[in-house]
């Protein structure tokens, strides 16, 4: 019996993608967090925040949605 290199393959595809995607959602907090350094307009960090838990709230691990919801509510308080 042979080895079936193919399901490897889409292992490792899946996983990449999956580290690409949490990446991608790490950066965007981090653009968020900026907002409050830069003074920009903070309901651009907000949008921001709300993209990552919309699109990947379930994906992204309890620490990332934990400082994408932080700084969102640091965003809103900013306005105030």
């Amino acid at each position: 019996m042979g080895i079936n290199h193919g399901c490897y393959c889409v292992y490792a595809y899946a996983s990449l993608t999956w580290l690409l995607q949490l990446e991608k959602c790490r950066m965007l907090i981090e653009i968020a967090g900026n907002y409050l350094d830069e003074g920009g307009n903070p309901f651009h960090g907000v949008e921001v925040c709300n993209e990552v838990l919309e699109g990947h709230g379930s994906e992204i691990g309890s620490m990332l949605r934990h400082e994408c919801l932080c700084t969102s509510a640091t965003l809103l308080l900013k306005v105030l």
